[in-house]
């Protein structure tokens, strides 16, 4: 988890859930968004950014993490 929390050195503006409401934010989000690496390769680390937003990082709306079997989901609170 240090890992993790290394990523966000200020924790406020992110949440951390469930992987189902993690699908569902996905899935009922109204813009397309880019998943960087893509979905179709292999990543232990991935973001969901919305261009319309700006900037990498301003735009990096979700995030996901798999660390060995377990994973971690968090979505940016706006």
């Amino acid at each position: 988890m240090c890992a993790v929390v290394e990523l966000f050195p200020n924790p406020e503006p992110w949440r951390r859930v469930s992987q189902l409401e993690f699908e569902d934010f996905l899935r009922t989000y109204p813009r397309p968004l880019q998943a960087h690496p893509p979905l179709n390769q292999k990543a232990r680390f991935r973001e969901y950014n919305d261009p319309t937003l700006g900037e990498w990082p301003a735009c990096t709306v979700a995030r996901e993490f798999r660390i060995h079997r377990s994973a971690e989901y968090w979505l940016r609170e706006r």
